[in-house]
């Protein structure tokens, strides 16, 4: 079984904030409970998922939580210090699962997709990837920032299985990388120009980004995990995404 920290951290912006008035992503109500029970309940199912850490603000958490999984930690100052938080709490050594709250579609079926594809390679950080074509069929009015590849069009999953050992010994290097994010020029620096414009044209191909996120990441072998569910990487950052989810939602209820 996989130990998985489940980060309900996220914070409302801009019109998500306007329209439900909850700060905290996780804890939008979605029918009767917070987007957070929802992923919860995934992970609850799966016999493939062993003990829950829960991340975030903790004193509201936990009147929704509180007695459903087997920690809830307060929130650092940023995602690489949660899931190192996170970690600690496990003790692990093993392989761990990392989800994010404001995935509410995300079901058994899909992460022990997730899993097994895991299971199946030797790696230190694992990340879905979906093609574009599962989007369109599934939820055409879904927008989402696509990558084109060589090998296709896709879009990121959020979902994580990496090697805490790896990631605790390589915290200092993934805290760099990560406020890369705010500095395309620093980031353009670091993946080099050439690698920068074949992705720009659709000619980078996976095998060509696994060997330089290596680089940069201090030798972390990192494999993409093909998923066909949309639901992996259909977060809740607006409101247009809420409204998606609630209409999915009540669907499934349906078809119960």
């Amino acid at each position: 079984m996989i130990d998985a920290i489940l980060l309900a951290g996220g914070k409302s912006k801009g019109p998500l904030l306007e329209y439900t008035g909850v700060e905290n992503k996780a804890l939008i109500k979605i029918k009767d409970k917070p987007m957070v029970e929802y992923v919860l309940e995934a992970l609850k199912s799966s016999e493939l998922v062993g003990k829950i850490v829960v991340i975030g603000p903790q004193k509201e958490l936990k009147g929704s939580l509180e007695g459903k999984v087997d920690e809830i930690l307060e929130q650092g100052s940023s995602v690489i210090e949660n899931v190192l938080r996170g970690i600690r709490a496990l003790s692990a050594k093993d392989n761990l699962l990392i989800v994010t709250s404001d995935i509410p579609l995300i079901s058994k079926e899909m992460l022990d997709d997730f899993i097994l594809q895991c299971e199946k390679t030797k790696a230190d950080i694992y990340y879905p990837i979906i093609e574009k074509r599962y989007n369109q069929e599934k939820y055409p009015q879904m927008k989402r920032t696509y990558m084109k590849l060589r090998e296709g069009i896709f879009t990121g999953g959020n979902l994580l299985l990496v090697n805490p050992l790896v990631f605790t010994a390589n915290l200092s290097l993934y805290n760099q990388v990560f406020q890369l994010r705010k500095s395309p020029l620093r980031l353009v620096k670091i993946l080099g120009f050439t690698f920068i414009i074949k992705l720009i044209l659709g000619r980078l191909s996976i095998p060509e980004a696994q060997k330089r996120i290596k680089v940069i990441l201090g030798g972390s072998w990192m494999v993409p995990i093909f998923s066909s569910f949309p639901e992996v990487g259909l977060d809740v950052d607006k409101v247009s995404d809420l409204r998606l989810v609630r209409e999915a939602l009540e669907e499934r209820r349906k078809d119960d």
